[in-house]
């Protein structure tokens, strides 16, 4: 009985404190929570992002989004087509992804030599999306060597043959490669060259015992209803258990730990007093609503992702950043230029015969270092536009060679049909409806990073289009491709390479569109003391789905076994409510 009453005292203290805890932020004035749960939105969106594809990539083996286990190269070897759901691919370039578990002890990375005339980059990317250190050509080279990956516990002293140490401030990080294609026939090489790229602990480099194996993690599974929602704190605190807090950071959590945010804190969005969740729900549209209309001005991606030295404590731009899309390389690596209007303003439409032009004056190509590439896009699937000639993109080192006209110009095509045979080789094919283009510039010179040099706009052509004087046109690293598959009334053209995901960017145009204004706060809605928490205006919330009861985790790191169905806050409707077309969505399991 004694100790029946021990506990019944402990218990009695526990949800004392609980409900004091509850007054005390229910007592927070609710323009204050309103604030609060925007920054925190600010702030906590591109980790749970990052922490989303951290979960389906090397955590959860049932989803179809899932690359392999922790520590370990994942290699893509083939070209995308039209009917791969993959957001804006790229035919440039062939990937390898990995996620490092840093925890028990740092990584090495093994990079294999590569011949110089290829181009190829490796970024390393922390929890919270700072772009921590990047390896390749334009930095040291393709001498290739071991690069040392430590975590933020780590003491130890760098060891021999170790080319270079790269700290990371959280346990986990994504390392993306990415290797130049020179065409179809090239497959074979960027197979061998993938296989080189290696991950080894640094015990095993060094060939002694390995140290104890770090604790084990309970990854909560992964739900995009709770992200969206106020329980999008529930994964922001996870994750910050596993980042090292940075001190000029420490007031500003501290600031929003009043609503719950905290380094492996639990939180539950069900305990909230109704005027509580409602403030936070506006915070959250608040957030979104102002992205919006910041993603109206964007010209490039220029201080949207990089190291924390560069983006300087700038949450919004690494929110924004993150609304787009993940893991793009630094500024300096690879420059993302994009139109989906022409120079009056009016959205590119392939529709009715629409034709348009994009013409670089003599010496006036895309200045870079490696190599640049132009890919056109269906804006309705945001991926390849389907034809009839397997033809998404013109690249600068793939042959065929874009067409030089007789002043040393060149003039892109964007339209359904062909052009005249002899400028063919300059031509994209248009959907029947609207489309956007790309330009890609890898290793980019100085004169475009400084705006010395801009993309032309795409013009609509109004003249039937007169053949050119075709003049020998020799850029960079071009390589032979192999033969077309092509229609034979048609002038032939290569198939297409592989490609990685990338993000895409509104581009310049003569007459910008007006961006449309902020929208004004939405007042919040009075709501009546008696209902208990949560509080859902209109209709009862939907239950979440079920998840596999037992899903299998490689690398001993377990996530929960079983996922009890709880109904999902509902976010109130916002003017303008954003739903980022870049992001990959699993099917519903």
């Amino acid at each position: 009985m004694k100790r029946l009453s021990h506990f019944a005292v402990i218990a009695g203290l526990f949800l004392a404190v609980a409900s004091a805890a509850r007054a005390a932020e229910s007592a927070l004035p609710t323009d204050e929570v309103r604030a609060l749960a925007r920054e925190a939105y600010v702030f906590g969106y591109p980790l749970v992002e990052n922490y989303r594809t951290l979960f389906f990539y090397a955590v959860d083996q049932s989803s179809p989004e899932y690359k392999g286990p922790f520590n370990k190269f994942v290699h893509r070897g083939r070209s995308y087509t039209p009917q791969d759901s993959v957001p804006s691919p790229n035919n440039d370039t062939v990937s390898s992804f990995a996620w490092l578990d840093l925890r028990a002890e740092p990584i090495v990375l093994t990079v294999p030599k590569i011949d110089k005339a290829r181009y190829f980059s490796l970024t390393l990317v922390d929890l919270y999306t700072f772009n921590f250190a990047s390896i390749g050509t334009r930095l040291g080279g393709n001498a290739g060597g071991n690069f040392l990956i430590t975590g933020p516990r780590w003491k130890g002293k760098t060891p021999g043959g170790i080319r270079l140490t790269y700290p990371c401030e959280t346990d986990f990080a994504m390392a993306v490669v990415r290797n130049q294609l020179f065409g179809p026939g090239d497959f074979a090489n960027l197979n061998r060259i993938q296989e080189g790229f290696t991950i080894r602990p640094l015990s095993q480099f060094l060939k002694k015992p390995a140290p104890p194996r770090a604790p084990s993690a309970l990854f909560p599974t992964f739900s995009r209803s709770r992200a969206d929602s106020v329980d999008f704190i529930r994964y922001l605190n996870f994750v910050l258990q596993f980042c090292k807090g940075h001190p000029s950071e420490t007031p500003f959590l501290a600031r929003l730990a009043k609503i719950g945010v905290g380094a492996g804190k639990p939180f539950d969005w069900q305990t909230l007093p109704p005027e509580m969740m409602i403030a936070m729900e506006a915070g959250i549209g608040d957030a979104i609503a102002e992205s919006d209309v910041a993603r109206t001005n964007l010209r490039t991606l220029y201080q949207l992702f990089g190291s924390r030295a560069v983006m300087k404590n700038n949450y919004f731009n690494r929110f924004l950043g993150a609304r787009i899309g993940l893991y793009t390389p630094d500024w300096e690596e690879t420059l993302f230029l994009t139109a989906g209007t022409d120079n009056t303003g009016r959205p590119l439409e392939g529709k009715g015969g629409n034709r348009y032009v994009m013409r670089f004056e003599p010496g006036q190509l895309p200045p870079v270092n490696a190599f640049w590439s132009l890919t056109l896009y269906d804006t309705k699937k945001n991926s390849f536009s389907a034809n009839l000639y397997n033809r998404y993109s013109i690249n600068s080192s793939i042959l065929p060679a874009p067409v030089a006209e007789a002043d040393g110009g060149v003039t892109f095509y964007f339209q359904h049909d062909p052009p005249a045979r002899e400028v063919g080789a300059n031509w994209l094919p248009a959907p029947d409806g609207p489309f956007y283009v790309t330009l890609r510039l890898y290793w980019p010179k100085p004169a475009a990073l400084e705006g010395k040099w801009t993309m032309p706009e795409v013009k609509r052509a109004v003249d039937p289009v007169v053949p050119v004087k075709e003049v020998p046109f020799d850029p960079p690293f071009v390589k032979e491709a192999t033969a077309s598959s092509a229609p034979a009334s048609v002038f032939p053209i290569a198939p297409p390479p592989a490609a990685i995901p990338f993000v895409r960017e509104p581009g310049p145009a003569s007459t910008p569109p007006v961006p449309p204004a902020a929208p004004a706060p939405i007042p919040l809605p009075r709501t009546p003391s008696s209902l208990p928490p949560p509080f859902v205006k209109g209709s009862s919330p939907a239950p979440e789905p079920q998840v596999p009861v037992d899903i299998p985790v490689r690398a001993a790191l377990p996530v929960e076994k079983k996922a009890t169905p709880i109904p999902t806050p509902r976010v109130i409707a916002t003017p303008g409510l954003y739903h980022p077309p870049f992001v990959s969505e699993p099917a519903a399991r």
